[in-house]
């Protein structure tokens, strides 16, 4: 099911072969149209061997400050892996060395919505329906990430990852990098180089609250994988080889969401061995020392219409507690089972252990009143805009069942 957002994506493509000072005038002209900011979203198409590591954290400065989502292509065609990532319906492809005026967004727009075809410029610039949906995964895996400093963490989640038993090679990535204040380049490269390395996306999204917003950060990267069923990974989970495969027969065959228990692991690190063997019968033997955990949103699998009918996940709530039961609760409302593949399966994934984050991801009491003004309520949050995107007319449904 294609669920497609309000407003268009510009979709910039970037060869390195201009200077940094391009790519900015370009981002800055984006600020200046008069169509409005909730009018569009982006996606900046990075060429697979455009960056040296020296370019990377200025090119991810830049992306930063329109909320972009910075796309490798890992050897692919640039523009066509970063349409996976448009989620409007109107796109707009433009080499990212030029500035825009003011009103070429609303122009060009207008312009599509009255002739109905596609609409070329010179300079491969082009206006055009998205129409089907991209030849791509049927599940991208959405990472929410407050810390790039994570890196050596999440490189064994996207490692288990790309360890699936699958009838696809590629299973998408989208780290959706949450932030009050953008990060140095010394904690933010090690992070930009994983994903330039494995073909990973990278959203950066800019939030205004004291602490890390895992609802929010889940939600700005499901909005940008529109035409799949998005899998929910916390940046410290490791997959079981067959989750991928098992969770695919389960959505199948029943009307919900999968979850999967985590194993808690103690006294190992993130470079330890443990996390990097996907054998299965290593993975599960290792699994089973750890103790489950009773959240039902380490490892989630979430189906589009699931996304539309609850808006995922509420974002007021912020930092720790209760986030995944409110979900998983709102999701039962809209008839889905919410089913545990641990239970199904007897797979687990494995947690890499850390230090409880007070600093970055507080216990914050208004979550528990939050959640339970949702107990009895509708099944629909975030009326307005969720994900960072506005709420459209064709997403309105849900809200007034």
């Amino acid at each position: 099911m294609q669920f497609l957002a309000h407003g268009m994506s510009v979709i910039a493509g970037w060869d390195g072969t201009e200077d940094l000072s391009a790519l900015a005038a370009f981002v800055r002209s984006l600020g200046r149209q008069d169509c409005g900011r909730d009018e569009f979203n982006v996606v900046i198409a990075v060429s697979g061997d455009a960056l040296e590591d020296d370019a990377l954290y200025g090119v991810a400065a830049v992306s930063s400050e329109v909320g972009a989502t910075l796309c490798f292509s890992g050897g692919y065609s640039p523009v066509r892996e970063a349409k996976k990532y448009a989620p409007s319906n109107v796109t707009v492809t433009v080499p990212a060395a030029r500035g825009l005026p003011t009103d070429f967004l609303s122009r060009g727009r207008k312009s599509l919505l009255y002739t109905g075809s596609e609409i070329t410029f010179k300079d491969e610039v082009k206006f055009e329906l998205k129409g089907e949906a991209v030849e791509s995964s049927k599940f991208c895996f959405v990472i929410p990430t407050s810390i790039p400093s994570l890196a050596p963490r999440i490189s064994n989640a996207v490692a288990s990852v790309r360890a699936q038993h699958y009838e696809q090679s590629k299973l998408d990535v989208l780290i959706a990098y949450s932030f009050n204040e953008i990060c140095g380049e010394k904690e933010l490269l090690p992070l930009l180089k994983l994903c330039r390395e494995n073909g990973i996306a990278l959203h950066f999204n800019k939030h205004d609250h004291r602490c890390f917003p895992p609802a929010l950060a889940r939600n700005v990267g499901a909005r940008r994988a529109c035409d799949r069923t998005v899998v929910f990974l916390d940046a410290d989970m490791v997959l079981h080889p067959r989750t991928t495969q098992w969770a695919k027969i389960l959505l199948a065959e029943k009307k919900c969401v999968v979850y999967v228990e985590p194993a808690m692991m103690a006294g190992v690190s993130p470079v330890d061995r443990v996390f990097k063997d996907f054998d299965v019968e290593t993975f599960a033997k290792a699994a089973a020392k750890g103790a489950s955990a009773p959240g039902t949103g380490a490892v989630v699998f979430v189906p589009q219409w699931v996304l539309k009918e609850t808006h995922g996940y509420d974002e007021r709530f912020v930092g720790y507690g209760f986030t995944d039961w409110d979900f998983t609760g709102r999701v039962r409302k809209v008839g889905a089972k919410v089913v545990n593949l641990t239970e199904e399966t007897g797979i687990r994934a494995m947690h890499q252990p850390h230090g409880f984050r007070e600093a970055t991801n507080p216990q914050n009491p208004e979550n528990e009143k939050y959640y339970n003004e949702n107990g009895s309520g509708k099944p629909t949050v975030n009326p307005h805009s969720w994900g960072g995107i506005v709420v459209g007319e064709g997403e309105r449904g849900g809200l007034d069942g």
